[in-house]
């Protein structure tokens, strides 16, 4: 657990961080591999997104795991389903001792929640039957908890990120435009300071430029200041 809260404080991008999660579950848990698969936009069978695995005992990104001749199966499928914790022992393994020629004796799944529409699963494999004894899955657990939750909030400053760039590119052609207007235009707030303006007002009301028409408040351009108040009082009642 203590590497897995490294990796989270250290690493800010998903997939990498995805990837260097299985590892230190694979490195430090005693498992032979570890993966996270999710579905691809629109639904369909489960694609590894993440993987790491002893001697080559691993899954390749885009690969399909869960897939077998009758369908999807396995622990992840299960795991994702229910949104909870599925563990497959001895004979319930088979699926993944044929898919990848490697003795495995168990498999745990647990599910990610990162959100609502982003559906995904972190598997482990493991070459003994009693790997996955209380204690071991209760860590498991608490791995893939940190992971989701490391995971939401990246995702959240991703979102945050975008929109504030998205506002700042649109406030940015707005302020061209007004800017390149010929026209005067200005906008103010409420009480009359003066927030945006371009020189073709400065000129309309006599200034030299428009950062002397920005220090004045905008109720000291009216012949009549109860003219400003009742366009106000008008704009508010719509």
């Amino acid at each position: 657990a203590y590497e897995i809260g490294l990796a989270i404080r250290r690493v800010a991008e998903p997939s990498e961080l995805l990837r260097k999660c299985c590892r230190t579950v694979v490195v430090h848990g005693g498992y032979v591999a570890a993966w996270v698969a999710a579905p691809p936009p629109g639904a369909g069978d489960l694609r590894v997104v993440a993987a790491y695995g002893i001697d080559g005992a691993q899954w390749q990104p885009g690969e399909s795991p869960c897939k077998g001749d009758d369908g999807p199966c396995g622990a992840p499928v299960e795991a994702l389903e229910r949104q909870r914790t599925v563990i497959h022992l001895g004979k319930a393994a088979m699926h993944w001792r044929e898919r990848t020629g490697y003795a495995i004796r168990g498999i745990a799944s647990l599910p990610l929640t990162l959100s609502d529409e982003t559906p995904a699963v972190l598997s482990v494999a493991s070459l003994h039957d009693d790997t996955f004894d209380p204690d071991s899955v209760q860590l498991l657990e608490e791995v893939a908890s940190d992971l989701s939750h490391a995971l939401r909030a990246i995702m959240l400053e991703s979102e945050r990120q975008r929109i504030e760039d998205k506002l700042r590119a649109s406030e940015e052609r707005h302020r061209k435009l007004v800017e390149r207007n010929v026209a005067g235009v200005f906008r103010t707030s409420p009480d009359g300071e003066i927030l945006l303006a371009n020189e073709a007002m400065a000129r309309i009301f006599g200034f030299d430029h428009v950062g002397q028409l920005l220090e004045v408040n905008a109720s000291d351009l009216y012949a009549d200041q109860a003219d400003r108040r009742r366009l106000i009082e008008e704009y508010l009642a719509l």
